[in-house]
């Protein structure tokens, strides 16, 4: 699932690599519908990705350098602008510009429908 020498390539940059990880899976389940006993629920995965914004001193520049070499700079965004509706991330914690678009709205259904289904 990750690319090995990417992430010997940012092995330095452990916050960063850990939350590009996390944009993954949330992008593996929510788009590419897949899943693994192992892994966390995608509410879960976007409560984690809150807090290592939230908490984490993340370098910017090197969070979107990561994310564009996986190519999940849109969806990432996409995420962010879901945490700044469900958990109020503002501005100043955004290490991207966030994305709204028709994309956005249909992870929005998705996460919506996880966590209204009982």
């Amino acid at each position: 699932m990750h690319d090995k020498k990417l992430q010997l390539q940012y092995v330095n940059n452990n916050e960063e690599y850990t939350l590009a990880q996390q944009f993954s899976l949330l992008n593996l389940q929510l788009c590419h519908s897949y899943s693994h006993p192992e892994w966390d629920a995608p509410i879960r995965i976007l409560a984690d990705i809150f807090v290592i914004l939230r908490y984490a001193d993340i370098d910017e520049n090197i969070l979107a350098k990561i994310l564009d070499d996986m190519k999940l700079t849109k969806f990432s965004a996409r995420i962010i602008h879901i945490l700044s509706e469900y958990f109020r991330l503002t501005i100043g914690f955004m290490p991207i510009t966030p994305l709204n678009d028709s994309e956005t709205h249909k992870i929005r259904t998705k996460i919506n429908n996880l966590i209204t289904t009982p």
